[in-house]
């Protein structure tokens, strides 16, 4: 009890000595911008400054307050709960200063300047940025609300102090459109000047399972440039039927001015919806290469238990690895030890044949260093490929790794495909997929397979004369893989398409093989050969018809020497277009078709980095406007 009696006396004594000292005087802590620290204070030291080691004590009821590292939360609490009077008139010194701040009464020289001096909304200074951080945002699909974020806002202050940033509203509602507005009349200007175009379509479904249809056109300049436009990424909520799909398409080529008349061809999968939409329009189509090629494979290796056995074993050895940080780790080790490239192993996608090649290929790299981790394992060991296994990947991977470089080499958007598809079935015909030596049985299995899938979806009349004419206007291969029995078709064909094309159009065709005008002689005699040059006279012919000229060109063009298998056609024909102006047409009007739907592919990947799971509510108009952009819009 006398203890007890003892601490109560010891505690009041320490409360009047901070009350003690608290009347007589806290010192305040040094360095401080928080309005709350007015409030406390330290005792002194000998010399008079602040024992900041110590806990802060209220100048108002002397209690001493928690405060870690000079942390304001408890002492703000503090304030409000106990003194409710003192925060109330805190909290309107806080309002005082930050107005003065806004204003610029507390603000420096170069502050007060350059708020005063904020660049006008109307000034093209302005809108100069305001277009530039509006081309970021569509081009780069970066979400809208970016220009919220506090980062972002910081950056644009410090490179111009004097710009003011719109908010998201501002580029929601009307830079983006105004951009879209602009590009489309630009888009829409360029399409009315091209004669032949062909075009993509694909389905899609967006991360909100909203579905899409898209177009895609792609043409041949005048100056003999092959270009690619987006130009729908269209809402289409009914039933993907093929009436449906033709009405959508036909949709499209209204709003954009486009004549079915000037389509070359129209590239699609062999969705049975798109096959029949192009056949109730009456377009030309054809199938796109990956996806046959796709079938072709994927039908083939899912018909032999071998392939299906050794793409269930690769998926779980893959599967064990991305599953387990300590394999992965254990995998490093090994790959070290056995002097192997560092490499991930990769997983298949059911989509994509191109990816089972690369799970096999990689898993076959790294054999020595996966059987060593899932050996040390017990419950993995039965997933350690035997020699079997072995020879099925080999097998699989020597058939499939040198198609998958033809599939990237026809996805381009910039160079002639279309021309290279005839010549490209006749070296997997003859070279790549034929029987050869050192094959195993299973090998040569799936080489007549694919062969015979893949040939069999190029086997139409149709098809066979537009890749013949696509081959012949190419200057690299000609009539080098047309049939012998074909080539008088192929031929007549080409002369009539170069006729109707020079009808059908109002400009003025070029004398044949025109060469630039010579100088007049200095002499006032000149020859009968240069006065009959100048006139066009040629000896015995009268003017030729269209037809004659063709047939000219065709010879001509004929006995040309051909280019090499690396060149690029488009640079040939732009600088022999005057010399052949009949047959450039039929080049511009060939060439602008795709070998592959890829263009679509990619489309809807930017899609999909636009309406992401944080851009779900995006409307579809919207969503219209910001793949438009992003696939046009030229840095």
């Amino acid at each position: 009890m006398a203890a007890s009696c003892e601490g109560e006396s010891e505690e009041r004594d320490g409360a009047e000595d901070i009350q003690d000292i608290a009347s007589t005087g806290l010192v305040s802590k040094r360095n401080t911008t928080s309005f709350v620290w007015q409030y406390f204070g330290f005792r002194p030291d000998d010399s008079g400054r602040p024992r900041e080691e110590d806990r802060p004590i209220c100048k108002i009821c002397s209690k001493i307050v928690i405060s870690k590292g000079g942390n304001t939360s408890n002492l703000l609490s503090h304030i409000r709960i106990k003194h409710p009077e003192e925060y109330q008139r805190l909290k309107e010194e806080k309002k005082v200063k930050e107005k003065k701040k806004e204003t610029g009464q507390n603000m420096t020289i170069v502050e007060a300047l350059g708020k005063s001096s904020l660049y006008s909304r109307s000034s093209k200074k302005w809108q100069l940025i305001t277009d530039t951080v509006t081309f970021c945002l569509a081009k780069d699909s970066l979400p809208l609300n970016l220009v919220e974020k506090p980062g972002f806002q910081k950056m644009i202050r410090n490179l111009d102090p004097k710009y003011d940033l719109p908010s998201r509203k501002y580029f929601s509602n009307i830079a983006i459109p105004k951009m879209y507005g602009q590009l489309k009349d630009t888009v829409t200007k360029d399409l009315e000047n091209i004669h032949h175009f062909s075009c993509t379509s694909d389905l899609w479904s967006s991360a909100t399972m909203e579905p899409y249809i898209s177009l895609t056109v792609h043409f041949v300049t005048d100056q003999f440039e092959f270009k690619s436009r987006c130009l729908q990424t269209l809402f289409c909520p009914d039933d993907h039927t093929g009436e449906n799909v033709a009405l959508a398409l036909t949709e499209s080529f209204k709003e954009w001015n486009l004549s079915p008349d000037r389509l070359s061809c129209c590239i699609t999968d062999n969705g049975s919806n798109f096959v029949k939409a192009t056949t109730i329009l009456n377009w030309p189509r054809l199938s796109c290469f990956s996806h046959n090629l796709h079938l072709a494979i994927t039908n083939t290796t899912k018909d032999d238990t071998r392939v299906s056995r050794i793409l269930a074993l690769s998926r779980k050895i893959v599967g064990s690895f991305s599953h387990s940080w300590k394999k992965k780790r254990d995998l490093r080790k090994a790959q070290v030890d056995h002097n192997l490239p560092e490499h991930s192993l990769i997983n298949d996608c059911d989509t994509r044949w191109g990816s089972q090649q690369r799970m096999i290929g990689r898993i076959l790299e790294q054999e020595k260093a996966v059987r060593q981790v899932l050996g040390s394992d017990r419950k993995t060991t039965h997933l350690i490929p035997n020699w079997q296994d072995l020879d099925v990947m080999e097998s699989l991977d020597k058939v499939l790794s040198p198609l998958a470089e033809f599939t990237n080499i026809l996805s381009s958007e910039k160079l002639v495909t279309i021309s290279s598809l005839k010549p490209l079935l006749h070296h997997l015909k003859t070279e790549v997929l034929i029987w050869k030596e050192n094959d195993t049985d299973l090998t040569v299995t799936l080489k007549q397979k694919i062969l015979s899938s893949l040939l069999s979806r190029y086997s139409s009349s149709e098809i066979n004369d537009l890749l013949d004419k696509a081959t012949f206007i190419d200057p690299r291969f000609r009539l080098e893989y047309v049939a012998d029995d074909h080539v008088a078709t192929i031929k007549e064909s080409i002369l009539q398409e170069a006729v109707e094309l020079t009808s059908s159009e109002t400009s003025d065709v070029a004398p044949l093989l025109e060469s630039p005008e010579q100088p007049e002689p200095s002499t006032k005699k000149r020859k009968l050969g240069q006065i009959l040059k100048k006139k066009g006279v040629t000896s015995g012919d009268g003017p030729l018809s269209t037809r004659d000229k063709a047939e000219r060109e065709i010879e001509q063009y004929l006995v040309c020497p051909k280019i090499d298998t690396e060149d690029d056609p488009l640079v040939w024909w732009l600088q022999y277009s005057s010399s052949y102006p009949l047959l450039s047409k039929v080049a511009k009007k060939y060439f602008s078709i795709c070998a592959t739907s890829e263009a679509s592919e990619r489309l809807f990947s930017v899609s999909g980095h636009i309406v992401n799971s944080k851009r779900t509510c995006l409307k579809p108009e919207k969503v219209n406007m910001l793949t438009f952009l992003a696939k046009n819009l030229d840095c």
